[in-house]
């Protein structure tokens, strides 16, 4: 069977997998199982909200709030390698009082 998933992606399965409940992703839930919640954690200036998704590579994606009011998404890989800000540090901004 060609199958749509939750996710967007499209994937074949046998029937009798389907059937049997062996095959219920395009994989994805597998990954979102190793997901490790950043939610509540802060990574510098930057306070993780929840969850957003995925992005085009697979990597979850978090709603983040800056200490400067802003709100971005960012994956994980960028906040677990140094994204610490919304960028405001770089155009010289202050923190939103």
């Amino acid at each position: 069977w060609r199958c749509v998933c939750d996710c967007g992606r499209v994937t074949y399965a046998v029937s009798s997998n389907l059937t049997r409940g062996r095959v219920t992703s395009c994989g994805c839930a597998a990954l979102e199982v190793r997901v490790n919640d950043l939610a509540g954690r802060r990574f510098g200036k930057l306070e993780v909200l929840d969850r957003a998704g995925s992005d085009a590579r697979g990597y979850a994606t978090w709603r983040c709030r800056c200490d400067c009011g802003r709100e971005i998404v960012l994956s994980s890989r960028q906040l677990k390698r140094g994204k610490r800000s919304c960028g405001c540090a770089r155009r010289g901004e202050g923190v939103a009082s």
